[in-house]
């Protein structure tokens, strides 16, 4: 698998996911943990909030949600007030929130996989 073996990547990902939790940057993620530069401690951290294994992934989520929630306030306000400058910056913010929270159309996936259903129409002859 490379350098690292699956565990490895594993607990270089957790490591990653507990300092953004605790609000350090990809810069100084990637030089506590070892990555080459910020793209890899942001990939590390991406990966472990798509994990279902890494714990506390969700209150990562939740507490960016809110850091998001808390800055689209004053955005909101001004667009509101017909400032254009505030509309494009409150839709990236609110674009970056729904990507986070996963309710965009793309990351949505079924839970089961959908099975084609044949449709009988009642046929017109009556018995």
């Amino acid at each position: 698998m490379g350098r690292y073996q699956a565990k490895d990547v594993l607990e270089r990902q957790v490591k990653a996911l507990e300092l953004a939790r605790e609000g350090k940057s990809y810069d100084e993620i990637a030089e506590e943990v070892g990555f080459y530069d910020r793209s890899g401690a942001r990939k590390a951290v991406v990966r472990a909030l798509e994990s279902k294994v890494v714990e506390g992934a969700n209150e990562l989520r939740l507490l960016e949600a809110a850091r998001l929630d808390a800055i689209m306030i004053e955005p909101y306000r001004r667009a509101v007030d017909g400032d254009d400058a505030a509309v494009r910056q409150y839709l990236r913010i609110s674009d970056r929130r729904v990507r986070l929270l996963g309710l965009d159309w793309k990351s949505m996936r079924p839970l089961y996989p959908v099975k084609p259903r044949t449709i009988v129409q009642p046929s017109d002859e009556t018995e």
